[in-house]
């Protein structure tokens, strides 16, 4: 695993930079990498690292399901609320820059409809003097 681990900490570099926790590979990813039959060779292997690089944490220990094995493109989860925030515009960009913004748009979204929602449905509490969350009632 050799290979991996040069993707790893080259791509950690490019994308996150020097100065964080460079994330590992558990002895289930290893496993999991080995075991798999890379069609397209040293490429496949490459790209999976970079994309798992981009999703992770620092000095997170990089589980078999942090890497994507598969090549296709997962479809859309029954339920999944974040699909409407996944724009053309926002998949574009990074994940880092991608994540902030889809963060501030469902926050300012929140907050708007918790603001003006009727009393009945949810109530900004007694006393309020800061963000609480709302406290539904009914």
């Amino acid at each position: 695993m050799l290979l991996a681990n040069y993707f790893l900490q080259h791509y950690w570099r490019r994308h996150r930079g020097g100065d964080l926790s460079l994330p590992r590979l558990s002895e289930a990813a290893v496993a999991a990498l080995q075991g798999r039959l890379w069609q397209g060779n040293v490429r496949e292997l490459q790209n999976a690292i970079e994309h798992a690089v981009v999703m992770l944490e620092p000095g997170q220990v990089i589980q078999p399901e942090d890497i994507p094995m598969g090549g296709e493109a997962r479809a859309p989860v029954p339920g999944d609320e974040a699909a409407g925030f996944l724009t053309p515009e926002v998949l574009g960009q990074s994940y880092h820059v991608a994540r902030e913004r889809v963060i501030a748009s469902f926050e300012r979204r929140y907050l708007s409809c918790w603001w003006h929602a009727p009393t009945a449905i949810c109530r900004r509490p007694r006393g309020w003097r800061g963000w609480t969350g709302p406290r539904c009632t009914g």
